[in-house]
This record gives C-alpha cells, structure tokens and sequence, in this order.
C-alpha cells in the first residue's frame, strides 16, 4: 500500500509563505550561483527587501509582527503543532525553492537520530510521487564526518541537493 500525498491548504499556505519571502529574487543558475566550483544560494535580495516581503507574508497570514518576534538573523523556521505535516511542508517547500529561485543547497538540521530517519523515511516515501509533481527529484543523504566525499558533492553539485543532520553531528 502505498501512502498517498494530500494537497491539504494550510500546509500549501505555509509552503507559499516560505516560497513568497524570496519574491523578486533572481533566479539562480550555473552563471550566477557558482564560483570557483562551489555552487551556492545565492540571494539578489537586499536585507530590507527580505524583512519587506517577510512583513508581507505576515500579513497575508494575519500574524502579528511582535507575535512573529522578528529578528534581523537571516534564517527561516517552519513551526507547526506534531502530525500536521511540517516535514512534507519544509520537503515541499525545497523543492519549490528549486523550481522558482533555483536554489539547490538545503541543509535539514533535527534534534535526534530518531527524526532524522523519519525525514529520510519521508523524503524516501514521497520521492516518486513528488518526481511526478516537480519533475525532478533532489538527491538527499544523511550526513556522516565518515563520508565527507557526500560533503565535497553536496557543494560541487549544480542539481538540487539535501544534506539531513542531527544537532549532534553540527556540534562536532
């Protein structure tokens, strides 16, 4: 039996607002995002333009900028209650990354071992059907300090990749 992907709309909401903070950034390419054969995001927005279309997405949510305790720290986090799907949100949200900026460096960063499997078991179940949708399929491995030709690939590779890690293996 195989588990089917549902197109449920508060995960789609979420999948836009994370797609909607890059608006008006320049699509990577080969060109423009690669130097020196490190292949990178590459954001053409300026700081403000950034906190603008994040006060944007805000608003389009109707969350409060003080609820949403803005910093000026250039990271996103996708917070949802458990068994609402936010893994399928932030994988969906990769590959939608891809498709409109063509950002291809994504690095998965879970607190246990535990749910690091379970985002590799996910990005495993999905992947045909996903390969469907998208079109293409991101290469995804687990990070390991024994295999750091995976590293070497992951910043040489123009195609879209995920790195998935444990906060443990970050600290060392």
């Amino acid at each position: 039996m195989e588990i089917k992907l549902e197109l449920l709309e508060y995960q789609e909401t979420a999948i836009k607002s994370v797609v909607d903070v890059f608006d008006g950034n320049d699509k990577n390419s080969f060109d423009n995002a690669c130097k020196d054969g490190i292949r990178s995001n590459i954001c053409s927005l300026s700081a403000d333009q950034l906190t603008e279309n994040i006060k944007s997405v805000l608003v389009e949510n109707g969350v409060d900028e003080e609820v949403a305790k803005l910093t000026n720290e250039q990271e996103l986090t996708i917070e949802m209650e458990t068994g609402t799907g936010k893994t399928l949100v932030y994988v969906k949200s990769i590959y939608e990354l891809f498709k409109q900026y063509g950002f291809t460096k994504f690095i998965i960063l879970v607190p246990s071992v535990a749910i690091r499997q379970g985002v590799l078991s996910t990005l495993s179940t999905f992947e045909k059907q996903l390969e469907e949708i998208y079109g293409f399929t991101p290469k995804s491995f687990e990070y390991s300090s024994k295999k750091l030709n995976k590293v070497t690939n992951f910043i040489e590779e123009q195609h879209p990749q995920i790195m998935v890690m444990t906060l443990a293996s970050f600290n060392s």
